[in-house]
């Protein structure tokens, strides 16, 4: 006997427009439909699960608990979509581009510079690099590959652990003293106020008066410190990368262990220009290590 009940993906992705426009006007608006159609469709969908689905009044639509329950299906549904899309019009561009977001630090200092070495073997290569510490949504394909510092990256992705490493103040010579290890408060820290990661709540904590300096980049604050300006907080095989700058040692301080990953969505992954960038992030780490 045929079951009269089963949901299709349309069916799905129309409960999913309507619950988030929250009125049939604003839904009709976006599929670019008559409303009285839309109402229909909706009705007829009600009809066939012989449930309802929304409450209709004056301010709009409330959902159901059917609703509230069939939102998740919706929207893995329109993830699954929209990963197929991005990898189909990827694989059939000429020039395939590659997105990677990362700290600032990470795009300026260690990405930027090796970048020659990657477009000289991939010439119809694009790459696009964001630096930023905002963490781009690897589910709905924000970007191709992310690094990103901290607790591994969740949801539907592939991820490799890069490197781990000490978090540590590095400095010009003359911040390093000449007997034993300087006391954190004595030494002018240069501040990422932006950063929530569990070293930098730490260090607010250790900083009773408070920063002379902080900037919303640690390329800012790096910069600043090799100028003399103070010491910044690093995990230890990336400052080691800055010939002027050398580790502080500090009575204080228990450093705290942090993890770099490298992540792809899955759908992604193993896409041939994302697989190139992907090794080549993984050789820039590994060289560092080398160091």
């Amino acid at each position: 006997m045929r079951n009269n009940h089963r949901l299709s993906a349309s069916d799905l992705n129309l409960v999913l427009i309507l619950y988030r426009n929250k009125t049939l006007t604003n839904a009709a608006i976006e599929i670019g439909v008559e409303q009285s159609t839309l109402s229909r469709q909706l009705t007829m969908l009600e009809e066939k699960l012989n449930s309802p689905l929304f409450l209709r009044h004056k301010n709009g639509l409330t959902p159901s608990k059917t609703v509230v329950e069939l939102i998740k299906w919706a929207e893995e549904i329109e993830s699954v979509l929209r990963n197929a899309n991005h990898d189909i019009q990827t694989q059939l561009q000429h020039y395939p581009e590659v997105h990677i977001s990362c700290p600032a630090a990470i795009a300026d200092f260690m990405l930027a510079p090796h970048t020659a070495s990657l477009f000289e073997s991939n010439k119809t290569l694009r790459l696009r690099l964001t630096g930023t510490n905002k963490l781009l949504n690897l589910d709905a394909l924000e970007c191709d590959i992310s690094i990103r510092i901290g607790e591994r990256p969740r949801g539907d992705i592939v991820s490799i652990e890069l490197a781990k490493s000490r978090v540590i103040p590095f400095g010009v010579q003359k911040f390093v003293p000449e007997i034993g290890s300087a006391h954190l408060a004595d030494l002018p820290v240069l501040h990422r106020f932006e950063v929530a990661s569990d070293e930098s709540k730490i260090l607010v904590s250790a900083m009773s008066n408070g920063f002379q300096f902080a900037a919303n980049r640690m390329t800012t604050s790096i910069l600043a410190a090799e100028h003399g300006a103070g010491v910044v907080f690093l995990p230890e095989q990336f400052g080691n990368l800055f010939r002027s700058l050398v580790p502080i040692p500090v009575l204080n301080w228990d450093a705290p262990i942090v993890s770099i990953f490298l992540a792809s969505p899955r759908a992604l992954r193993r896409l041939p220009h994302v697989n190139i960038v992907w090794d080549w992030v993984k050789n820039i780490f590994s060289n560092m290590e080398d160091k």
